[in-house]
């Protein structure tokens, strides 16, 4: 009988071909029986009737309604002898499956062997090399131009590639006269996702430039790490060759993107010792918050139990860390708590300037009694 050899394994094979070669993205055309079979023979080097792998569906539907219940079956008939796949908790849409390979491919951090176990285990989502989507941080389709603009920023981190952009700010319309661009010459190094946006992180050429010869190269190369959003940049990019490219360290960009570098501290940086006190509960709370923000370097007194907890930090003082400090000092508990109580052992220098951001925040911000 044809298929007795291998019908115990043809349930899980159905099973997996439809979790793995066919994309819940395509209602269209589906996926035919002799799409099965023909897979099915490829796999066994056997043919299985049809009667068969209807069987196997409906258990494949019954297993799949007593592990993740739904009013739809995971396989659905569609047409004479179609089938299409319905989406569960459990499957990636084929938007998510491209954001993630975006990060694979986009990220000099992680392996590129990853790319290819990707599109090995959701071939149905890669029929079409040229699909590219951003549905998922998006929620809309992207123009054409969006489009173009991220796969020029690719191919740029590929092939280490120096691209002139405009980069700006814009208010809410797309008039031109609303908005402030200026023409930036760049070394793309790694996109990123966070927060519902992408990022692109590329050395700035010009700045770079001027730390030149009065600057270490290393250092030069994390004051001129910069961080663009994508959706600032000018969807028209010019390519200017690989000879002025500047290579970046990955580590360098990493602890960027982990908010370790230049977010709050910049060449000016020193080892600064910090004290939280207060209530144990919110200590720990404040911890974690600030450890998510700036690398702690060492614990100097854990006594955390106790309501006081040391540790050094690496910063210098800018604005952004200031205003990281007072986000520290807003933490509350349920009860009654005068919050947590920060000590900074900081110079001079470092005082004043705290001084200097409070002066400059009270002058900037007003309040008015509407009337």
């Amino acid at each position: 009988m044809a298929g007795k050899q291998y019908g115990k394994h043809k349930t899980l094979a159905i099973y997996d071909f439809f979790r793995s070669k066919v994309s819940v993205d395509d209602k269209d055309n589906g996926t035919t029986v002799e799409d099965i079979r023909k897979y099915l023979d490829d796999l066994f080097d056997d043919e299985f009737e049809r009667k068969s792998i209807y069987a196997d569906i409906d258990v494949i539907n019954q297993y799949r309604m007593m592990i993740n219940p739904s009013d739809k079956e995971w396989i659905e008939h569609k047409g004479k002898n179609a089938y299409v796949r319905n989406l569960d908790s459990e499957d990636f849409t084929m938007d998510e499956v491209h954001l993630l390979l975006d990060a694979v491919n986009a990220t000099p951090i992680v392996e590129e062997r990853i790319a290819g176990k990707i599109k090995k285990q959701w071939p149905a989502y890669f029929k079409n090399d040229g699909y590219v989507s951003f549905l998922a941080c998006e929620r809309k389709k992207p123009s054409r131009a969006f489009v173009f603009l991220m796969n020029s920023l690719r191919k740029a981190i590929k092939n280490k590639e120096v691209l002139k952009i405009k980069y700006g700010y814009k208010l809410m319309d797309e008039d031109p006269k609303n908005c402030i661009e200026k023409e930036r010459k760049i070394s793309p190094i790694a996109l990123y996702y966070e927060e519902n946006k992408y990022y692109l992180f590329a050395i700035d050429n010009d700045l770079m430039a001027k730390y030149e010869g009065t600057l270490e190269d290393s250092i030069a190369k994390i004051k001129s790490l910069r961080q663009f959003r994508i959706d600032r940049i000018s969807n028209h990019v010019q390519f200017l060759g690989k000879e002025e490219f500047i290579e970046c360290d990955v580590s360098v960009v990493k602890e960027k993107i982990t908010g370790a570098v230049d977010a709050y501290s910049s060449g000016k940086s020193v080892d600064v010792r910090m004290t939280l006190e207060g209530d144990p509960e919110l200590i720990l709370r404040a911890f974690n918050y600030l450890r998510n923000e700036i690398t702690i370097k060492s614990i100097f007194n854990d006594n955390w139990s106790g309501g006081k907890l040391s540790f050094f930090i690496n910063v210098s003082p800018t604005p952004r860390f200031f205003s990281l400090l007072m986000n520290l000092s807003s933490f509350e508990t349920t009860d009654v708590s005068e919050g947590v109580k920060i000590t900074l052992d900081a110079s001079k220098e470092f005082q004043d300037a705290y001084e200097e951001f409070l002066i400059k925040s009270r002058n900037n911000i007003n309040f008015t009694t509407p009337l």
